[in-house]
């Protein structure tokens, strides 16, 4: 245990007070400053991947053949052109109304339908023609939305 008592006052002199804690270690304002600085280098970097890799965000980011529900809202979409791309739409129809029309849509050229997904609600399917891809499709009802989830990757790669 510590004595936790603090010294007596000497004859004429005022009580001391606790004892002082000095700090040792990092110097907190260039810790900050180089984790400031380090998120603006990780930003930059960032950057200039996405500029080297041809990663695209939005709607540029899944094949423009890709047929997307009527009036769906797309709320997330990044991809590049050679390897893969990912997507979320959402639409206030059912799940069946969706699930139909994909099945309809990807068994039209130049997609191919290869089936319903394993374990979740969805389509898999991939392209015949031009740039080789296959993809899934994952279909989410939930609080009156539907929403779709596509996953799709290059199959040489």
């Amino acid at each position: 245990m510590y004595n936790t008592a603090l010294p007596a006052a000497l004859p004429g002199q005022p009580a001391p007070g606790p004892p002082a804690v000095r700090r040792s270690g990092p110097n907190w304002l260039l810790f900050a400053g180089l984790g400031f600085g380090g998120v603006i280098i990780l930003f930059l970097v960032i950057a200039m991947l996405t500029a080297v890799l041809g990663i695209r965000q939005g709607p540029s980011a899944v094949p423009a053949d890709f047929p997307v529900y009527p009036g769906a809202t797309l709320d997330m979409a990044i991809g590049n052109e050679q390897w893969a791309a990912s997507a979320v739409w959402t639409t206030n129809v059912q799940v069946n109304s969706v699930d139909a029309f994909y099945q309809e849509a990807l068994s039209r050229p130049p997609w191919e339908l290869i089936g319903p997904t394993p374990t979740v609600r969805g389509l898999r399917f991939r392209r015949t023609r031009g740039e080789t891809r296959r993809g899934e499709l994952r279909f989410v009802e939930r609080n009156g939305q539907t929403k779709i989830e596509l996953v799709l990757v290059s199959s040489s790669g």
